[in-house]
């Protein structure tokens, strides 16, 4: 196969328009779960009460685990950066030295971590 007649077709437009879509549809009803007692929390509940208490200013730290990849769609950032997080590479301990560089760079900063 000729790798120069193969054509590739980006349909940028759509995709986005996709995305954006189904992001809309994820906010609406993320909340929507029975969430039964709440008893133990589960992450949905978590995040969901995180996103009604912390201030819009708040820099979120994370640990290592899966909470990091599910706050990055589970909570709400407003003024960028303020979400910190290893992601996947497991760095344990890394939300507290985060939190401390946060604090150094913008001291009135609100700064809110989590020991995963």
């Amino acid at each position: 196969m000729n790798l120069e007649k193969q054509k590739i077709k980006l349909d940028i437009k759509n995709w986005t328009n996709s995305y954006l879509k189904e992001r809309k549809f994820y906010l609406a009803n993320r909340d929507k779960k029975n969430l039964g007692n709440n008893f133990p929390i589960q992450p949905t509940g978590l995040f969901k009460q995180l996103r009604k208490a912390l201030p819009k200013d708040t820099a979120i730290t994370l640990d290592a685990g899966t909470l990091c990849l599910q706050a990055t769609d589970a909570l709400e950032y407003y003024n960028p950066p303020s979400l910190f997080t290893p992601l996947d590479f497991g760095l344990v301990g890394f939300s507290f030295a985060c939190g401390l560089g946060v604090k150094i760079a913008k001291p009135k900063k609100n700064c809110c971590k989590s020991n995963g």
